[in-house]
């Protein structure tokens, strides 16, 4: 993987979380992304190809997409993480 780190995000108490993107043990990162973009998956997958056109890894495409839409994970503490404030695991079509 070529330097792919997760980006720091300021959130509304000033605190700095990790914001990652997540995946199931056996699910690809092109089905993560889809199922996570819920019915904006086409528009999402799209991006995702594209991205992976470029010579982006899928592990960092994935992250770029999924930030576009603001559908990443924070990450509070070890081991912990939820959807980040306004995402929603019901993704309404744009």
């Amino acid at each position: 993987m070529r330097g792919f780190s997760p980006y720091l995000r300021k959130i509304e108490d000033s605190r700095t979380m990790p914001l990652v993107a997540r995946r199931k043990v056996a699910e690809t990162w092109r089905d993560a992304v889809g199922r996570r973009a819920g019915l904006r998956a086409p528009s999402c997958l799209a991006r995702f190809d594209a991205l992976l056109g470029a010579g982006l890894d899928e592990g960092e495409a994935a992250y770029r997409v999924l930030a576009e839409e603001d559908l990443l994970w924070v990450v509070d503490e070890p081991g912990s993480a939820a959807p980040a404030a306004g995402a929603s695991d019901e993704v309404p079509a744009v």
